[in-house]
């Protein structure tokens, strides 16, 4: 298996902005999300997307605060058939190292209750992150759901 993971700044209008969408319409199609209706990636962006094989595998894409030393962490996908090979490890191996060289020491982000949210959680806290808070949300769909707040910070290697 050959993996390579490709950072776009912006992520719009990049390879990787179909792993938004795909990634997006997750949350929406299970009604876990604030808004009705996949959406394109903000301009301010950026990702990084998992190639395995040539083939698109996932993507992490986050908002960057440079004036607090902070990554916001909007998105997280996997594509069900590259799951549990390695792929998200790469993916944040790689985040972390780039996040790191350019003065950002933590990221934020956000688990939302559903399918695999107790996965996230526990990968957020095996890699030191922490949980900070809990939102409750109104989805599109008309429901509450919970969104779990976990600060974590970047590491090297």
């Amino acid at each position: 298996m050959t993996l390579l993971v490709q950072r776009y700044a912006p992520l719009a209008g990049s390879p990787a902005e179909a792993l938004w969408r795909e990634g997006e319409a997750s949350y929406v199609e299970a009604g876990l999300a604030r808004h009705g209706a996949v959406t394109a990636p903000p301009p301010d962006l950026i990702g990084w997307s998992a190639l395995v094989d040539g083939e698109s595998a996932g993507l992490q894409a986050c908002r960057l605060l440079p004036e607090v030393g902070e990554a916001h962490g909007l998105l997280s996908w996997v594509r069900p058939s590259f799951r549990q090979r390695g792929v998200f490890a790469a993916i944040q191996a790689k985040v972390d190292a780039d996040l790191l060289a350019e003065g950002i020491t933590t990221i934020r982000s956000w688990v939302v209750d559903g399918p695999g949210a107790a996965a996230m959680a526990a990968a957020i806290i095996a890699r030191g992150g922490a949980k900070v808070g809990e939102h409750q949300v109104v989805t599109a769909a008309g429901t509450t759901v919970s969104y779990h707040e976990y600060l974590r910070p970047l590491r090297e290697g």
